[in-house]
């Protein structure tokens, strides 16, 4: 079988690297394995042939202005062309779903759209009848390695507030990092407050105790995070987030709030942080001993289910699936 894997402008360049590229190997390498041939192509061509292809996926940043300059630079076909809905919950990211599918179901008529997770999916079809039958969950596959060392309590110290350029950005989050930071003050935590840099952005909003990690190649990003006690995720309305699950892996507690569109699935905290105060209050629990070493058993315990090998064997099989039914549906 032949398929075709369109991924977001520059992100085929392995010197960039980034989320959507790691993924997009990953997900590659898992039909390679099963004898798919996989064209891997940038999402900057004019035209994209389809020739004896069974598949297109479309998974790339920008959902809403690339996606539409690919599928007007595609050939019709009946094939199965997938797109990544980069579904939150957003009435708007909905809406846009459904004007594709207006728009393009007569030149793609087994056009459909993936969620990375089943409860996004549910949510997506009982919101919406028009998208009901359009959308297919597909693994996220994470790279998770449980045999990083693991240090303990006493030697670890602050938290993370997550990545320095995402955390500043309200269209991200629905929660205020400096908000967070004054609530731990008045609780009185003495520790270090970390946020990191994976680009070059500058700290303009955030209160001046915070301290920036600069970026690092991942092995040394590992190595000073192990140090850490946890990792508050305030970016709810990102897509997917990784670092809390690479992070947990070396013992570092993930504290997150609600999202459906990826962590809830994928680490299964048994409690989510509703606002600032909350998520403060979370951290402050952490610095008693027992409590940190039970919730560090927990998170071990949960993170050292998620295989590679399983999620890529999962996403195999629902391509192969949606190959052999063309899931067609007017709306």
């Amino acid at each position: 079988m032949k398929g075709m894997i369109i991924s977001r402008f520059g992100r085929t360049d392995a010197r960039r690297g980034g989320g959507i590229y790691r993924t997009a190997k990953l997900s590659s390498e898992a039909l390679k394995k099963n004898g798919f041939h996989i064209d891997e192509i940038a999402d900057k061509l004019d035209h994209y042939k389809v020739d004896e292809h069974n598949f297109i996926w479309i998974y790339t940043g920008d959902f809403i202005q690339i996606s539409d300059r690919i599928l007007n630079n595609i050939d019709p076909t009946d094939i199965p062309l997938i797109i990544n809905s980069g579904w939150v919950p957003d009435v708007n990211r909905e809406r846009w779903m459904i004007e594709t599918l207006e728009r393009y179901i007569l030149k793609f008529p087994n056009l459909i759209f993936n969620t990375w997770t089943h409860q996004a999916k549910q949510i997506i079809e009982d919101n919406n009848k028009k998208l009901r039958n359009k959308i297919v969950y597909l693994p996220h596959i994470q790279n998770i390695n449980s045999n990083l060392p693991v240090k303990p309590f006493i030697e670890r110290k602050g938290v993370c507030i997550g990545e320095l350029g995402k955390i500043q950005r309200v269209s991200l989050s629905s929660f205020s990092p400096n908000l967070l930071i004054d609530k731990l003050v008045e609780k009185g935590f003495k520790e270090d407050i970390f946020t990191y840099g994976q680009y070059a952005e500058e700290n303009r909003k955030l209160r001046k105790i915070v301290k920036i990690i600069p970026k690092q190649d991942q092995l040394s990003f590992f190595e000073t995070m192990s140090n850490l006690r946890a990792i508050v995720w305030l970016t709810d309305k990102e897509t997917f987030a990784a670092p809390p699950l690479e992070l947990a892996q070396l013992g570092v507690i993930p504290i997150l709030p609600n999202m459906p569109q990826s962590l809830n699935q994928y680490v299964e905290t048994s409690t989510k942080f509703k606002d600032e105060n909350d998520a403060a209050e979370m951290i402050i629990n952490l610095l008693d001993e027992q409590k940190f070493k039970s919730e560090q058993h927990e998170t071990l315990k949960k993170i050292r289910k998620i295989k590679k090998e399983i999620l890529q064997n999962d996403f195999y099989k629902q391509i192969k699936e949606i190959i052999s039914t063309k899931p067609r549906g007017y709306i």
